[in-house]
């Protein structure tokens, strides 16, 4: 009894030995993740800030030089910042500190009125963004409260991309890699070829009407021909608590497609946006920038996609799974990287770059954060994500795009005209979709609801187009003699909300009862199961 005893306990010595030998090697383990984590969370914000300081004009130096007056009441500065006729500004030129107090104040004033304005819009089944578009543009051309509005440009534009951030960042944790391998045939000509086809039908219509080459057209036809999410995801939620369309899948083969169709849209959009910077400078070796103009494209994309998966990989390992407070850890680096990509490769010139890295980032971290899911199907990160776009990014990014429309200035002639290149773009878009539709168990009525559906322009039209008009004013030695594009560009997608985001609000409400086939099942509760139901039913329809 007791030589066995004694030949037990060494073996129990070793064991505990071994177990706190590893106890200590996972103890080290997260003490040292936690510090990797928290330099690169450090190195990431401070790089992200010298990109923004580097980058954007936030002081309000030489708001005197080469100013406009409108009317008695408003002045613009040659920077784009819009106040008040009477602004006191110093003899070097720079703005009171009372008025940089006042710029502060506007856009709090932005955020928080446009917050009420979406509540009252959303209650009376108005698109919330529908309401704070409106009002924007009401803040701009009601001269007694533009008066005692200031607005820096410099700042309105980081505030847009700190919008474009978000949006890039929805998309990049949205995209399904399991909705995406089955993703085939029809499903993938309807993401890719009404897109296509309502992009060059408007650049080729812009180029006719407005005069402008056909690159700009082709720019202004990828932001018109993205789909908008914030109209249809709402919508088609309505829609699915009914039961409407859900044996057919419908709600997923929208949200997935329409999830594609966006960063094809986007990428496009960057493509072309780069091609137009690039060949923009003065130099005697047209062949040479040319060539470059050509290859530059393609290795942006590449760069983009291989910074987004080092980043994105990186986000595999740092922070553990293991560690306490883990989702505020993801997000702090998720946010630090996306901005450090973004704003830094904006900085060096490499605008295609950023974009690119921020949707493969949040695609891959996605990826591996998804698997360590357990029981929701939502990533949290994907509901902080949503909650910051709701509370600041929607209410800001639509009232600073509606107050860039001064009516005094809006070419009353080209309104006509711009109908017309919207229209036409649509109605291709609604035909070429009932085509990509026809290999699917869909019937006509619903094929013809699928188009329609996609008809709201909104978020990424927001997003997209004050870029050109931003470069014109942050550097207007290069891209000054692009104002007359960048101004046909903002007023076409402004225009392009207010018509098609309520009119598709409200055919979606009105014709999905009509349209859509009712499922006998019981409602489908659990919204984010959306895509795993829909995939089935695209299997059984195979």
């Amino acid at each position: 009894m007791n030589s066995k005893g004694e030949e037990s306990r060494p073996f129990t010595k070793n064991s505990e030995s071994k177990t706190k030998k590893k106890n200590w090697k996972k103890k080290l383990w997260l003490e040292s993740n936690k510090i990797i984590v928290y330099i690169l969370f450090v190195v990431s914000v401070i790089l992200t800030a010298l990109s923004i300081l580097k980058h954007y004009n936030f002081s309000f130096d030489e708001l005197n030089d080469e100013s406009t007056t409108f009317g008695n009441e408003t002045i613009q500065f040659k920077n784009g910042t819009v106040a008040a006729a009477d602004t006191e500004v110093e003899e070097d030129g720079s703005i009171k500190i009372k008025d940089i107090q006042k710029c502060i104040f506007s856009i709090v004033f932005f955020l928080i009125s446009s917050i009420g304005i979406s509540y009252i819009s959303e209650k009376v089944k108005m698109p919330g963004l529908l309401g704070i578009l409106l009002l924007g543009i009401l803040f701009r051309n009601v001269s007694i409260i533009n008066q005692n509005l200031l607005i820096n440009e410099s700042v309105a534009s980081f505030l847009r991309k700190c919008c474009f951030l978000i949006i890039l960042l929805r998309g990049g944790l949205g995209l399904d890699a399991k909705a995406l391998m089955k993703l085939k045939g029809s499903c993938v000509m309807l993401a890719f070829l009404p897109c296509t086809f309502e992009a060059f039908t408007v650049g080729i219509l812009s180029m006719l009407f407005f005069k402008i080459k056909f690159s700009f057209g082709l720019l202004l036809g990828f932001i018109l021909a993205t789909v908008t999410t914030a109209v249809t995801v709402p919508a088609m939620l309505e829609l699915q608590k009914k039961t409407y369309g859900l044996d057919q899948g419908i709600p997923t083969l929208i949200n997935a497609a329409a999830s594609i169709d966006d960063v094809y849209a986007i990428t496009w959009f960057s493509l072309i946006l780069s091609s137009i910077t690039s060949g923009s400078g003065e130099s005697d070796e047209s062949s040479s920038s040319t060539l470059w103009t050509i290859a530059r494209a393609p290795i942006e994309v590449l760069a983009g996609s291989v910074l987004g998966c080092i980043l994105g990989g990186i986000l595999w390992i740092f922070p553990s799974s293991e560690l306490s407070n883990l989702n505020i850890r993801r997000m702090s680096l998720l946010l630090s990287f996306s901005s450090a990509a973004l704003f830094g490769m904006d900085y060096l010139g490499y605008d295609t770059v950023g974009p690119f890295a921020v949707l493969v980032l949040g695609f891959i971290a996605a990826l591996r954060w998804n698997q360590q899911q357990e029981n929701s199907k939502t990533l949290v990160e994907e509901e902080i994500l949503k909650n910051e776009w709701k509370y600041f990014g929607l209410p800001l990014l639509f009232c600073l795009i509606g107050y860039q429309l001064d009516l005094n200035q809006l070419n009353k002639s080209s309104i006509f005209q711009s109908i017309i290149v919207l229209t036409v773009g649509l109605i291709v878009r609604c035909i070429v979709a009932v085509f990509a539709l026809l290999k699917t168990n869909l019937n006509f009525k619903e094929k013809i609801f699928v188009s329609i559906s996609w008809l709201p322009k909104a978020t990424v039209q927001a997003a997209l187009a004050p870029v050109v008009m931003d470069m014109v004013r942050t550097n207007p030695t290069k891209f000054g003699k692009y104002k007359s594009e960048a101004t046909i560009i903002l007023t076409v997608t402004i225009l392009s909300i207010l018509i098609t985001a309520p009119a598709g609000a409200i055919l979606i409400r009105l014709l999905g009862p009509l349209m859509l086939r009712k499922s006998k099942k019981e409602p489908f509760n659990d919204n984010e199961n959306s895509v795993e139901l829909a995939d089935k039913k695209m299997d059984d329809s195979k």
